[in-house]
C-alpha cells in the first residue's frame, strides 16, 4: 500500500488543493471498503484503514499549501533547537541532503544499506551514507537504535516545537519546509558555480529525486 501513500504525497508535491485531495481520498476509501469486504479473508491489513491513516497524516500538509512559502528563514537555528539528538539527525538529513520525511527517518536502513531501497514510488536512493560528512557519520553512529522506534511522529512534534520557539511558522506535518530550504540552497549554489538557471534547475531536480524539473520549481518559490 506504499503506492497509495506515494500517490497522496505526489498530489501534495504538485500543489493540489485540499478539496481535491479530500475528494480523491473519499473515492479511494469507498473502493477500498468494497474490496475489503470482497477479499477480506485473513489479510493482515485493511485497505480502507491504511488509506484513512494516510489521509489523516497528510491532512494538515494540504492546508499548509496556502502558505506563500514553506522554506524556513533560519533552518539551522531550528535544528539546533530540536530537543533530541536523534531528531536533530533527521532534520539535518532533510536540510543538508534533501531527504523526504519518511526517508530521513529510516536511519537504521541508511546505516545498514547506505541508502534507501524503497523511497517514493518505489524509487531507490543510493549513496546517502557516502554523501554524509565525517561528522554526520560519527553523530549517526553514536545514536541508540532503540530510539529509532516511533521516530516519525516524535520528529514531527519536536520540529514543530523548535520552529515555533524560533518564531517560525511550522510548515505542516509533511515537514517539507527543510526540503524547500535544501532545494533553494542547492539551486542557488549551482547558479553561483556558473550554471544557467535551466541547468541549475535540472541539477537540483536530480538531487531532489524528481523525474521532472517542474516539480522542483514548486520548491523554489
Amino acid at each position: 500500500l506504499y503506492m497509495i501513500t506515494s500517490f497522496f504525497e505526489e498530489m501534495l508535491e504538485r500543489g493540489y488543493s485540499q478539496k481535491t485531495f479530500e475528494s480523491y481520498c473519499s473515492t479511494l476509501e469507498r473502493f477500498a471498503n468494497i474490496f475489503d469486504k470482497a477479499y477480506g479473508g485473513n489479510r493482515t491489513e485493511e485497505w480502507h484503514t491504511e488509506i484513512k491513516a494516510s489521509r489523516s497524516d497528510l491532512h494538515d500538509s494540504f492546508i499548509q499549501l496556502n502558505v506563500e512559502t514553506r522554506a524556513y528563514n533560519n533552518p539551522h537555528a531550528i535544528i539546533d533547537r530540536i530537543e533530541s539528538p536523534v531528531c536533530q539527525r533527521v532534520g539535518s538529513l532533510q536540510l543538508n541532503h534533501g531527504l523526504r520525511l519518511t526517508d530521513a527517518c529510516k536511519l537504521q536502513e541508511i546505516l545498514d544499506s547506505k541508502g534507501i531501497a524503497h523511497s517514493k514510488g518505489g524509487q531507490a536512493i543510493e549513496g546517502i551514507y557516502e554523501r554524509l560528512t565525517p561528522n554526520e557519520k560519527s553523530l549517526l553512529h553514536s545514536l541508540n537504535p532503540a530510539e529509532f522506534r516511533g521516530l516519525k511522529n516524535r520528529y514531527q512534534a519536536e520540529l514543530k516545537t523548535a520552529a515555533l520557539a524560533c518564531g517560525e511558522q511550522y510548515s505542516g506535518k509533511a515537514t517539507h519546509g527543510l526540503r524547500h530550504n535544501f532545494a533553494q540552497e542547492t539551486y542557488n549554489g549551482f547558479l553561483k558555480a556558473g550554471h544557467t538557471p535551466h541547468q541549475a534547475l535540472l541539477a537540483t531536480a536530480e538531487q531532489m529525486g524528481h523525474h521532472r524539473a517542474d516539480r522542483t520549481q514548486h520548491y523554489l518559490r
